[in-house]
């Protein structure tokens, strides 16, 4: 390539300015202009940079733009190439070199049996017996474990979903129900109106009601239900979805009856 280098150099002495005039007019620095008049493509830059820089040197000094860049390229290419080269020589040395290295060792390397008068092989015997040994009891250790706290985990689930069993024997305890709220439910057989109060407690409704419309009370108390219009056959109430008789309801002061909580 120096001959593109040749080439630059005397366009610019035939042009009749130094390298520092043409950094001048150009930009282009000194030390690659002087790099491309060597016939140095190689400098320390992308290859896209140094192609632009060729292009507006060749332009600045006169020069057949094209020529200048087929030279170039053709330059660049064959760099290619020999780089390419040179990478495939040093990839073969490199594979060369651990072939050979696998071939001393496999023949440096014992065989698998071994005689009697030999001191090593035995020694090499027992050493891949251990290994052996020592990886089978680390497997059959971790299973052992795994195992282990397999049982425990099942074991601790059934204690904590057993009863409790009865102080002083190993029956469980007897669970006793708790007592639940009765439900009641007072439907209106024509509009009125009605309150419904726990006994010695706040009121739990007060209001209109239209026929045909329910209203479902839940309470561990007895509840005293005061009819508006005073008649209580205007009403159908129901305990737990059964139907009281509420002719037989015990009534209290100012007309007022006392649902007793009975199961």
């Amino acid at each position: 390539m120096k001959n593109l280098g040749e080439t630059l150099k005397s366009a610019r002495i035939a042009k009749g300015v130094e390298i520092l005039d043409v950094h001048d007019a150009t930009k282009i620095r000194s030390d690659y202009i002087r790099n491309m008049e060597d016939g140095n493509f190689d400098y320390d830059l992308p290859d896209i940079y140094r192609r632009g820089f060729l292009r507006l040197y060749a332009k600045y000094l006169g020069l057949d733009e094209s020529a200048v860049m087929a030279d170039y390229l053709a330059f660049a290419g064959a760099e290619k190439e020999a780089e390419s080269e040179r990478a495939h020589k040093t990839k073969e040395q490199f594979l060369g070199e651990i072939v050979s290295d696998s071939k001393r060792e496999r023949a440096a390397a014992p065989e698998d049996g071994y005689s009697e008068g030999s001191a090593e092989s035995p020694k090499v015997r027992l050493d891949v017996s251990a290994l052996k040994k020592s990886t089978f009891f680390k497997a059959g250790a971790v299973i052992a474990i795994v195992v282990m706290a397999i049982v425990a985990l099942v074991w601790g689930l059934q204690k904590l979903t057993q009863p409790p069993a009865a102080e002083g024997g190993s029956e469980p305890a007897v669970v006793v129900e708790e007592k639940k709220a009765l439900e009641i439910s007072i439907t209106a057989l024509k509009d009125t109106s009605f309150k419904i109060a726990e006994e010695n407690g706040a009121a739990l409704f007060e209001g209109e009601i239209y026929k045909g419309q329910t209203k479902s009370f839940a309470s561990d108390a007895p509840l005293i239900f005061s009819p508006k219009n005073m008649e209580i056959a205007d009403f159908k109430i129901e305990r737990n979805g059964t139907q009281i008789n509420t002719a037989a309801l015990a009534k209290t002061q100012n007309y007022r009856f006392k649902i007793p909580q009975e199961r």
